[in-house]
């Protein structure tokens, strides 16, 4: 049997598809069908490449119904119709069907992006205490290795003029978070959503409406960020205050792209610009060292992967290591509030010279200047 599954669009044998009672009904049910099918034992093969090219949703709130209805087929699958299948598949289509719905929490991790800092700033507390170099060497190779991971893949379900970074996807998607997670509670709810085709065609207009959750989310962020370093102004609340920051500025991609009419303005102007003498030449030079960049990333993106992991495992390790010869050493914030800010470790061992050895040492490790030094004299 030969099934080759492309979105919507299958090939399926008349015989396998008969064997399961014909399309499985529910929000998602080319996936739906699938389970099915893998569940009777049936094969399927997937062929990695372009063969068709379909149309997408015209306008956002368009897109926003696809996507709420995608949310919700998916997760009533893994809720309802992967308990009473998993035990008929393989392992590899257990692992498949477990994880491929689990896309959709992306709202709910999104969610939790977007508010933390905002909790953050305005309770003047923070989640964590690390600062930004320790962050940046634990998040920078995840971030390589995910970029990596999506450029490589694109040799297969991506055509080379469609190939790239995909900004303006990325921040579709972003906005796209609090759609994901009504999706989830009507999952956990089981709040029926209809099924609607969803339309390819409509009128391009600005949608203020359906853009109002990012632009009060924006300005959420925007106002923890000012309340938040005016209560207390210190490395931590500086950290949150960025987070803050880079989700005001998404979250402002995300909603002036909601508004079609104005976006489309700024994509023209944008292109004329690119024509321009001057600038076309400089155009050129950028689009010739992307498609070096992809060609490389393609071609040893398998490597460079393997290198951004060992770097972060390597990391991770040195870490720990100094972290358990220090562990003697207990580290007190002392935040006072209204701009105050007190660092400082305290010891069991009242000799001095060994204490400020190992002051030096953490200090030099966590790049953290400590103001007070407190030991037990006996």
């Amino acid at each position: 049997m030969k099934m080759e599954f492309i979105t919507s669009p299958e090939q399926i044998r008349r015989r396998a598809l008969d064997s399961i009672g014909g399309h499985a009904p529910g929000l998602s049910e080319d996936m739906h069908t699938a389970m099915r099918l893998h569940a009777k034992r049936w094969k399927s093969i997937y062929v990695p490449g372009v063969l068709l090219v379909g149309l997408v949703p015209s306008t956002l709130s368009a897109f926003y119904k696809q996507q709420i209805k995608w949310s919700r087929g998916c997760f009533e699958l893994l809720f309802e119709a992967y308990p009473k299948l998993i035990g008929k598949f393989t392992i590899r289509q257990k692992l498949h069907y477990l994880f491929s719905p689990l896309y959709y929490l992306f709202g709910v991790v999104n969610m939790i992006d977007i508010f933390v800092p905002i909790i953050s700033l305005i309770s003047t507390k923070v989640p964590w205490l690390t600062d930004v170099q320790s962050f940046a060497l634990y998040y920078v190779p995840l971030l390589v290795i995910g970029i990596i991971i999506r450029l490589f893949a694109q040799r297969w379900v991506a055509v080379p003029q469609e190939r790239g970074i995909h900004i303006a996807g990325g921040l579709l998607r972003l906005g796209t978070w609090w759609i994901y997670v009504v999706g989830f509670v009507y999952s956990i709810f089981r709040v029926k959503v209809p099924y609607i085709p969803t339309p390819k065609e409509g009128e391009v207009k600005n949608e203020w409406e359906i853009s109002l959750v990012n632009a009060a989310t924006l300005l959420i962020s925007l106002g923890a960020l000012i309340f938040g370093l005016l209560q207390d102004l210190n490395p931590y609340s500086t950290l949150m205050a960025g987070f803050a920051f880079t989700n005001s500025v998404l979250l402002f991609g995300v909603v002036l792209m909601g508004q079609q009419k104005w976006y489309l303005s700024i994509e023209r102007q944008w292109n004329a610009l690119g024509k321009n003498f001057l600038i076309s030449p400089l155009k050129k030079i950028r689009i010739d060292w992307t498609n070096l960049v992809y060609r490389s990333v393609q071609n040893t993106g398998i490597v460079m992967g393997i290198i951004a992991f060992c770097l972060l495992v390597s990391f991770i390790f040195i870490k720990e290591k100094n972290v358990k010869r220090l562990e003697e050493l207990k580290v007190v914030d002392n935040n006072r509030g209204n701009g105050d800010f007190l660092l400082g470790i305290y010891h069991n061992n009242g000799n001095i010279s060994k204490n400020l050895a190992e002051l030096k040492t953490l200090s030099k490790f966590s790049k953290l200047n400590f103001n007070l030094l407190t030991i037990r004299i006996l």
